[in-house]
């Protein structure tokens, strides 16, 4: 079926059959229902009364690029479970009205204003984006907060007084960018739910936090964690895909008498070494052509597991030079991404950067 959604031009919807989201967005998009301009106006009541097999609302999720502010209208009179959006240009955002399960919020590089609604009306609020993005403001009890920081963003938190009085947080970086620092968390006082993930740094703030449950996921350095004693609040821990030497410490704790005062799930699974990170997270091969690049992994993962097997460093770092120099197609454009994963390998071999790049020039021919 089809809905027509009128503004300054009129516009389809083409709705797909037994999906339950509605995506809407600029020319140029990918995989859209719905395409509009930037400054164009939904009309977004021409979706109330539509419903999905089941009978419930349809669009259950919306995801919508652009500057019409009139969903967070529509959402006042009609509950939508979920909303992604992201702002094409700067905007002030009033939501304190608006009803949503969740809302997603990505300032595309954009100041984006926002009046966040009380938890009774919208209890999840995530963030995408650089916090210095965002100008925030709320009423009522604050919504269980999410921020994702990209790799370009600052590694610590700015003040932020308007949600001092935060309960429930999620911060989320990759893997391998620079270290959050978990200091910038103290400005949250009363903090009973905390969720980590990506690489953190200063942990021993922490113990500062009155949190009851604590989370901490794809953590490739927790060697500043305090002990699970540090903690007596704490009636819920989980550790997942985290560094290998501090995870076999709390798989200690968590099977002595500190686990009888757990009564949340808890547990610390998927214990990794370093190359296991860089190889997921960290290989410099993701614009490479897929078979040069599939093929430039292998022999990636190969060099680390000779390191891992204590092999020697140097004879791992240039054999993966002159593999990576055999493959077709490997000229100037990917030579700084195989220096780059030379100096990963190095890096997984405890050596500096410097030689590294020193045995990546001895050998190359690209």
């Amino acid at each position: 079926m089809s809905v027509s959604l009128t503004g300054p031009g009129s516009h389809v919807l083409v709705r797909r059959p037994g999906v339950g989201s509605l995506s809407v967005g600029p020319p140029g998009s990918d995989k859209v229902d719905l395409v509009v301009g930037p400054d164009d106006r939904v009309d977004w009541t021409a979706l109330d009364g539509l419903e999905t097999p089941a009978g419930g609302l349809w669009p259950r999720w919306v995801d919508y690029r652009g500057n019409d502010l009139s969903v967070f209208e529509w959402a006042r009179a009609r509950r939508v479970e979920g909303l992604h959006f992201e702002a094409a240009s700067d905007v002030v955002i009033d939501a304190s009205g608006s009803r949503f399960g969740s809302l997603t919020v990505n300032s595309g590089g954009h100041c984006v204003r926002l009046r966040l609604a009380p938890a009774e009306l919208c209890p999840r609020v995530a963030l995408q984006g650089a916090p210095t993005d965002f100008v925030l403001a709320a009423g009522g009890a604050l919504p269980e907060l999410a921020l994702a920081l990209p790799a370009t963003s600052a590694r610590a938190l700015p003040r932020l007084p308007v949600l001092a009085d935060l309960t429930h947080l999620m911060v989320s970086t990759g893997p391998l960018d620079e270290p959050f620092d978990c200091r910038s968390l103290l400005q949250f006082p009363r903090l009973r739910s905390l969720a980590l993930s990506g690489s953190l740094a200063n942990l021993g703030a922490l113990e500062a936090l009155p949190r009851r449950q604590l989370q901490i996921r794809l953590c490739p350095d927790r060697s500043g964690l305090p002990p699970r004693r540090s903690f007596p609040e704490l009636t819920s821990f989980l550790a997942w895909n985290v560094d290998a030497a501090v995870g076999r410490r709390l798989r200690t704790e968590l099977r002595g008498p500190i686990a009888q005062r757990l009564t949340g799930h808890s547990g610390v699974s998927q214990l990794r070494e370093r190359p296991w990170f860089v190889e997921e997270y960290g290989l410099p091969f993701a614009g490479w052509a897929p078979r040069t690049g599939a093929a430039a992994t292998k022999a990636f993962k190969v060099a680390s597991k000779a390191i891992g097997r204590g092999g020697d460093v140097r004879e791992a770092v240039t054999g993966f030079v002159r593999r990576v120099g055999e493959l077709p197609g490997v000229e100037t454009g990917e030579r700084e991404d195989a220096a780059e994963a030379a100096v990963l390998l190095g890096e997984i071999g405890g050596v500096d950067r410097d030689t590294a790049l020193g045995w990546f020039e001895a050998v190359r021919d690209f």
